[in-house]
């Protein structure tokens, strides 16, 4: 995590969300929602599993957000990708 994180005002900084899905308007529409609520920034989207990968250790998602159907391999497979990675956080599957 960076130091330019923001606070707020009881303390906490934002959930990090990384989204991921396949269509473009779900992503656009999944980031419009969420970041009208306080204390949530998205802070990356994905289109496949492998740019999904590629971003969890940069951008240190609270919680992840993706399309069951997503390319490139079955969602168990990325599942265990993350779990080897160390990568324990929140894990949101939408059908």
């Amino acid at each position: 995590m960076t130091a330019d994180e923001p606070i707020l005002r009881h303390g906490y900084r934002d959930r990090r969300i990384l989204i991921a899905g396949r269509q473009p308007a779900t992503r656009s529409a999944l980031e419009m929602l969420l970041q009208e609520e306080d204390g949530l920034k998205v802070v990356g989207k994905a289109v496949d599993i492998n740019d999904l990968l590629r971003q969890v250790g940069p951008t240190c998602p609270d919680v992840v957000v993706l399309d069951w159907d997503l390319p490139g391999a079955p969602i168990q497979t990325l599942l265990a990708s993350l779990r080897d990675l160390g990568y324990h956080a929140y894990v949101v599957v939408l059908s």
